[in-house]
């Protein structure tokens, strides 16, 4: 007897997958430029690795409590407009010369992510046949936890 489940996931999984990794690499990558960024806005190195604890600690405290707001919208629409915002967010942090700015972005930035990783889980969730679900979520975390080893 031969199973109907699908031995390959939903092409859209991996694709969720990629946003957390998007996401987790803008966790990571900033740390290896710091000095250069402490340089750049004219503050010292200690300064400069707030912009690092903005985007953890704002990602920390919001992704837990931000999905119910959500509820009403389309899981689709909150991922694409939480990566269109995320990208805008990282590139005013790209181009900013203020401080402050980069920080009101990083925490932008933050709360975006939250959101979609949130949000991804439950999508791929729902994408996946009732006996593929935990791989679903195993890709989209494979996404998160390879952007700390890459």
């Amino acid at each position: 007897m031969k199973s109907s489940v699908p031995a390959v996931l939903d092409p859209r999984i991996w694709l969720l997958a990629l946003g957390t990794f998007a996401i987790g690499t803008d966790v990571f990558v900033i740390s290896g430029i710091l000095p250069a960024v402490a340089t750049s806005l004219h503050v010292n190195l200690n300064g400069a690795g707030q912009i690092v604890t903005a985007y953890a600690l704002t990602y920390a405290l919001i992704a837990p409590v931000v999905v119910p707001f959500t509820a009403a919208f389309r899981q689709t629409r909150i991922v694409i407009g939480t990566l269109t915002v995320f990208a805008i967010a990282n590139m005013l942090c790209a181009t900013t010369p203020s401080y402050a700015v980069l920080i009101a972005a990083r925490i932008i930035a933050g709360v975006v992510a939250a959101l979609y990783t949130s949000t991804a889980y439950s999508l791929a969730a729902s994408l996946a046949p009732d006996t593929r679900k935990g791989a679903a979520l195993s890709a989209v975390a494979l996404g998160f936890t390879g952007s700390a080893v890459f």
